[in-house]
């Protein structure tokens, strides 16, 4: 199993006071033949200058997701930030988590308008009881573009980790929902067969054509992991889909 021809990295991160620099990242994404790069700002942190820098820089290989701070006392705080940032041009999409729909659905719905996709955490403990809220949200913003991170967060430590995970794969009706197959990292250390359950899980109900790779680097990879991850992904997958979850579909979301 070969890497040649991927392109695309859909989910990663830098930035020095927590997951190193531009340099180091893209001596990985070099390491193995990667020319694009989604920057995913880290929850915490919602100054995203260098991400900002790091885009500008790049020639158009890297696009950015920002992180604003939903309880800013300023007026009209969270919408004042996102757009700052939009003005930056470097920033093609923002991070929100899941449960912030239900205090802060005005966020969601100027992101959508603005044609920002939300790559969203959707913790499987929560999302039974806040997946409706979800699920009529993009009922009314139909051109939103929602987009799961870390496959859905399955809790693959217990045999029952369908139960809750359900509520996930139900919002693969909406045809503006997307996952990330990012973070496999987080279950390499599981059986194997209970990672292969939830790509084929993903597969059947979100098909390849909205199924996105991402690294997660270097949160739950490293420069010495990060091929080791990549091959384990791809034996998942039909080689006839690589090019869809490997490149197209994140060229197609962040970089058009």
């Amino acid at each position: 199993m070969t890497v040649t021809g991927l392109k695309v990295d859909g989910y990663c991160h830098c930035g020095p006071d927590r997951y190193g620099t531009k340099a180091e990242l893209r001596k990985t994404l070099r390491t193995w033949g990667i020319s694009r790069c989604v920057l995913v700002q880290h929850f915490g942190q919602y100054d995203n200058t260098y991400i900002q820098r790091t885009v500008q820089e790049s020639n158009g290989e890297c696009a950015g997701v920002m992180l604003v701070d939903l309880e800013s006392p300023e007026p009209h705080g969270p919408v004042t930030h996102i757009e700052r940032w939009l003005a930056t041009g470097a920033f093609r999409g923002i991070r929100l988590h899941a449960s912030s729909l239900l205090r802060h659905e005005h966020v969601w719905s100027y992101a959508a308008a603005h044609g920002l996709p939300i790559v969203t955490v959707a913790d499987p403990v929560q999302m039974p009881s806040i997946s409706p809220y979800v699920s009529q949200w993009l009922d009314r913003n139909t051109p939103a573009r929602l987009v799961l991170s870390h496959m859905g967060s399955p809790n693959l430590k217990t045999n029952a980790w369908l139960q809750g995970y359900e509520s996930i794969l139900a919002l693969s009706r909406h045809h503006n929902v997307s996952v990330l197959c990012s973070a496999v990292g987080l279950f390499h250390g599981l059986n194997p067969s209970m990672l292969k359950s939830v790509i084929d899980q993903l597969y059947e109900h979100f098909g390849p054509t909205r199924m996105i790779w991402g690294s997660d680097y270097p949160a739950t990879t490293s420069g010495r992991t990060y091929g080791l991850y990549l091959r384990r992904l791809l034996g998942l997958l039909p080689e006839s889909d690589h090019h869809l979850v490997f490149a197209d579909n994140a060229i197609g979301l962040w970089f058009k």
